[in-house]
């Protein structure tokens, strides 16, 4: 089956070949767990494969872990969805390469599956409980708290007046602009 291969200003080419959009997507600072293999575009030679060790990686999105041709090609990723990665030389191992894996210059592919998202920022997970007990009740708590109340009084009364005055403002201009001049 052929996908639609989406070019990037970089260079960077990514083919989303499935996908599952009723899961989380990916973000910086997440922390993802991938299957993936990677071979040369040039050869098509396998250089390296989470399968062949039955293991995922993991690595944290966006925190130069990873090369930045990953990082910029898993973002908004969801669990399930698999993806095509062209990888010039650039955003991969530059003009030295790896020494007898990997040619300097050359682009890699990557077919990349995004396997698991750890996130600290998410309040709530796949099933709809909350990810962080302490939002049940500390974070309520400090919602309704008198300061609070007041602040958003304060900010809802200052947009009322806000509105106000630019609807008489608006108003205004249009009587001038009705008024005959002499």
């Amino acid at each position: 089956m052929h996908h639609e291969i989406t070019r990037w200003v970089s260079g960077m080419g990514v083919e989303i070949m499935g996908s599952h959009h009723l899961s989380p997507f990916a973000m910086i600072r997440d922390k993802l767990a991938m299957h993936y293999t990677g071979t040369l575009y040039d050869t098509g030679a396998k250089f390296d494969s989470s399968l062949d060790r039955g293991q995922t990686f993991g690595f944290t999105l966006g925190s130069g872990q990873v090369i930045a041709g990953w990082d910029q090609g898993l973002k908004n990723m969801c669990i399930g969805e698999k993806r095509r990665l062209y990888i010039p030389s650039k955003l991969a191992y530059g003009d030295y390469g790896i020494p007898r894996l990997i040619p300097g210059g050359a682009t890699l592919v990557f077919e990349v599956t995004l396997m698991d998202i750890k996130s600290d920022r998410r309040m709530f997970d796949n099933t709809g409980k909350p990810t962080d007990q302490s939002l049940t009740v500390d974070r309520y708590a400090q919602i309704r708290s008198p300061s609070v109340i007041v602040f958003v009084g304060v900010v809802a009364t200052l947009a009322l007046v806000g509105w106000m005055y630019m609807k008489k403002t608006a108003d205004g201009h249009k009587q001038l602009a009705k008024e005959p001049s002499d």
